[in-house]
């Protein structure tokens, strides 16, 4: 081809057009000795490679069509890669493909083509496949009459932009274009959303939800009318809805702050009487909620009061009862009185007497009153451990010994009573003591009516009395011998003794013949005369009757000496 000629063994050469050429390779030994040969060649013509295409969005599948020249021959083999797969691998070997991108994005096709000489040529152009929008939005399904809001979830890749949207609502309201929307559907019911959105390049995708708006409930009770603190007022649920169900009920009862109850029947005890709104809010399974407020009307009860005029005292003992009860309306018609006794009364005032039987425990009795005024409304007021009975003690105590002698006057007092708390003793001869179980010493003979006085630490008393005798002890001292001659000393003769008794008394003398001398039934001596004259000195016998105190008969017999 007229280029230079090369000078190696073996040589490479780059033809620059086609035909034959005559190719003559010289040798040379270094001896003189050279040869040579020609050959002729063919240049085959190369192939221009080429292809076209329109770049759109994804979900277009593009067409490339082959647009691929050759000068000689033709065209035998082409080879594609799209770009999304690694460029060793061959896609399609047809001469105008299409294909379905999965990624949006630009994209490096290579085609190699290959003619029937076996020449290639390849070109590598980029298209891009425009993103389509990802089109979704959420939304929390709502009531009705209670706006719903969309919130837009749509996405593009970049650096495309969406530049438009469409909402249908579905419920017949005209198409709306923004990007995010509330809608308030004025009827419950199940509606297809669509969204559509279009990108910068005219790529467009939609999608469509179906929501649910959900029935709003009608909030509707009824209650009973009753009296305040009596009976409770019940409230029976009456609402409803079209579909779904109803799962929660919040009453207020309008008396005290957080009244509250969440059943769906409730019952309230109010406990003044008045006109109070009641508002009820009840709510679906799909938290749809109504409200209803209605006045519930709570009757008067009177107002109790009563007071005794004596509320604790020892037993026994009796107190007045004084209704103060207020009607609250236009009078009281009913008293119910129960003193945790026996007896209960019907009366409006009352007088009661109380028992305790027990001499160390005090007694308690709850005092109720229940009252009805002309609306049929009662009041109860109970006033626990309102009277106190107080015990009597019991005064029980036995004189140890009863009876004694007057030379043992000291007697022990045994005490047995029960509730003391102070002891008040009367020895019966004005000597008193409060030991609880003192020992007195009597100083005189006698009969002796004894008492002890027991006393609470509440003042109440109780009385007991026993008897204690002291006796005296009999005795007579009769001398043998008297002097009656008128010298003042021993001139009579007479018994002396201790504990005689003046009644039953008898003295007598007689001579030793027997004959009566003298007899007095007084406490008389004899004075030694016989009829108005001195008795002759001689031994005379007497005989002394008696009783002693206690009217015990007692006789005494001997002799006596009169001396002059």
């Amino acid at each position: 081809d007229g280029t230079p000629t090369a000078t190696t063994s073996d040589a490479t050469h780059n033809y620059t057009a086609v035909g034959f050429y005559n190719v003559n390779l010289s040798a040379d030994a270094g001896n003189g000795c050279t040869d040579d040969s020609t050959m002729v060649i063919e240049v085959y013509a190369e192939p221009t490679a080429l292809f076209t295409y329109t770049d759109d969005c994804l979900y277009n599948d593009p067409q490339f069509t082959d647009a691929s020249t050759v000068s000689d021959g033709h065209i035998e083999t082409w080879q594609w890669n799209f770009g999304d797969l690694p460029v060793t691998q061959i896609q399609s070997n047809i001469p105008s493909p299409t294909h379905t991108y999965l990624l949006d994005g630009s994209k490096e096709v290579t085609l190699i083509v290959e003619t029937d000489k076996g020449c290639n040529d390849t070109v590598k152009l980029t298209t891009i496949r425009y993103p389509i929008p990802q089109v979704d939005f959420t939304f929390n399904p709502e009531c009705e009459y209670d706006s719903i809001p969309f919130q837009n979830l749509t996405i593009i890749n970049a650096p495309d932009q969406i530049t438009t949207w469409v909402w249908n609502y579905g419920d017949g309201s005209p198409l709306y274009g923004d990007s995010v929307k509330s809608h308030l559907y004025a009827e419950e019911g199940n509606y297809d959303v669509t969204l559509i959105a279009s990108s910068n390049h005219g790529c467009v995708d939609d999608t469509t939800h179906t929501i649910e708006v959900y029935p709003e409930p009608v909030a509707l009770f009824s209650n009973t009318t009753v009296c305040e603190n009596y009976f409770v007022t019940e409230f029976t649920n009456q609402s409803s809805v079209i579909t779904g169900f109803l799962n929660g009920w919040k009453w207020n009862f309008d008396d005290v702050a957080n009244n509250q109850s969440t059943l769906p029947n409730p019952s309230h005890n109010y406990n003044e009487d008045g006109i109070y709104n009641v508002q009820m809010i009840v709510k679906t399974d799909h938290d749809c909620f109504d409200t209803v407020v209605n006045p519930v009307t709570v009757l008067a009860k009177p107002t109790n009061a009563f007071e005794a005029t004596i509320t604790e005292a020892c037993y026994p003992y009796c107190t007045d009862f004084t209704s103060q009860t207020i009607s609250n309306a236009t009078n009281v018609s009913t008293y119910f009185w129960n003193f945790e006794t026996e007896e209960d009364s019907y009366s409006e005032n009352n007088t009661l007497c109380f028992e305790n039987l027990s001499h160390v425990e005090s007694k308690m009795f709850d005092v109720r009153l229940i009252t009805m005024n002309d609306l049929g409304c009662y009041d109860t007021l109970l006033k626990e451990d309102y009277i106190t009975v107080w015990p009597k003690p019991l005064a029980v105590f036995d004189p140890l010994p009863p009876v004694s002698n007057m030379y043992l006057t000291e007697i022990d007092f045994e005490n047995n009573s029960e509730g003391g708390f102070l002891y008040e003793w009367n020895f019966g001869d004005e000597s008193t003591s409060e030991n609880f179980e003192p020992s007195y010493l009597y100083k005189d003979t006698g009969h002796f009516v004894t008492e002890l006085i027991v006393i609470t630490e509440h003042g109440c008393r109780d009385t007991t009395n026993r008897n204690v005798t002291i006796e005296p002890v009999l005795n007579v001292y009769i001398p043998n011998t008297f002097t009656p001659n008128g010298d003042g000393n021993n001139d009579e003769f007479f018994i002396k003794g201790y504990a005689i008794a003046k009644e039953g008394f008898s003295f007598m003398i007689f001579d030793r013949w027997g004959t009566l001398i003298y007899k007095t039934e007084q406490f008389k001596p004899w004075d030694g005369t016989y009829k108005g004259a001195p008795a002759i000195e001689d031994v005379y016998s007497y005989t002394v009757i008696l009783k002693d105190v206690f009217g015990e008969t007692h006789t005494y017999k001997g002799h006596v000496n009169l001396m002059r």
